[in-house]
C-alpha cells in the first residue's frame, strides 16, 4: 500500500487493487502512518467507473457497500450515483437476521468495523443496527486498545497514585516532547 501511494497511485486506485472501500484504504493509511497527499481534490471517477457502478446498481444483486469495496470507491458515492439515477439499492437484509449476533459480538469487545468486515457490509450499517437496538456505542478505537482509558484518573488529586502521575506528566523533563507543561 505504501509503495503504491508513495509511487503516485491514487488512494482510490490502491483501494480497488486491494478490494477494499476508499474509506477502508483511508483508515489503513492512517493506521500505517502513510502520508496521503491531502492537497489533491477528492477523487473524480470517470465515465467508465460511473457506468460500471450504475450497471451493477441496476442489477439489484449487490449492496452499495459490496459494489464500493470491489471498485475501490466510497459507498456514499455509489448510493449518491444510484439515487441520482432513480435506482433503489437493496438493503443488507442479511443484517436483520444477525442483529442479536452483532449486539453480542460488539458487547464482547469486537469493533463495528471488524463485525462489518466479517459480514461483508459497511461499518455504518453495523453501527446503525447497534443504535437501533439501544446499545451504547464505544469511542472509536476502544476495541483496539490494550488498556482501557480512565477519563477520571486525575479527578481526585488527593489520591497518591494520581498525584504521582500528574507530577510525572507535568514535570519539566517532559515538556517540549509533546507533553503539556501544566
Amino acid at each position: 500500500m505504501a509503495t503504491a501511494i508513495n509511487g503516485g497511485e491514487s488512494l482510490s486506485t490502491t483501494a480497488a487493487a486491494l478490494g477494499v472501500s476508499y474509506k477502508a484504504a483511508q483508515e489503513a493509511a492512517k493506521k500505517l502512518e502513510i502520508r496521503v497527499n491531502r492537497n489533491t481534490a477528492r477523487p473524480v471517477y470517470g465515465d467508465e467507473m460511473r457506468a460500471a457502478a450504475l450497471a451493477r446498481c441496476r442489477q439489484g444483486q449487490e449492496t452499495a457497500g459490496a459494489i464500493a469495496r470491489s471498485l475501490g470507491v466510497s459507498d456514499t458515492w455509489v448510493l449518491g450515483l444510484a439515487k441520482a439515477a432513480g435506482v433503489a439499492m437493496p438493503r443488507a437484509a442479511r443484517l436483520s437476521q444477525a442483529v442479536a449476533d452483532i449486539v453480542a459480538r460488539y458487547e464482547n469487545g469486537e469493533s463495528g468495523a471488524q463485525i462489518a468486515e466479517s459480514l461483508g457490509v459497511t461499518d455504518v450499517a453495523v453501527l446503525k443496527r447497534l443504535h437501533q437496538q439501544g446499545v451504547a456505542l464505544r469511542e472509536p478505537g476502544t476495541a483496539a486498545r490494550r488498556w482501557s482509558l480512565r477519563h477520571d484518573a486525575f479527578a481526585d488529586v488527593t489520591d497518591t497514585q494520581a498525584a504521582y502521575w500528574a507530577g510525572f506528566l507535568g514535570s519539566s523533563n517532559l515538556t517540549g516532547h509533546g507533553c503539556p507543561a501544566w
